[in-house]
């Protein structure tokens, strides 16, 4: 039930409003990226990508750090 808590308290904060909007920059850093086809492969250059845009307002970075291209084979499960 906590859980439920948490989750409806974060929607609260998604729909509220009161508060300003959130930025999120993508950051793909895959070799086979569908947006930028792995312009971003080294450490250093996702590094700097990151600080750009935070720099240029990012509030949220998601990182696409895996693909899974449909037509590949599934991963094997780990326990």
């Amino acid at each position: 039930m906590a859980q439920d808590k948490v989750f409806f308290q974060k929607i609260e904060r998604i729909f509220d409003q009161k508060s300003p909007p959130l930025v999120m920059g993508i950051l793909n850093i895959t070799s086979d990226s569908f947006y930028d086809g792995g312009k971003y492969l080294k450490e250093a250059e996702w590094l700097t990508q990151a600080q750009k845009m935070i720099t240029e307002g990012a509030d949220i970075i998601d990182v696409g750090a895996y693909s899974y291209p449909s037509w590949r084979q599934k991963c094997a499960r780990r326990n």
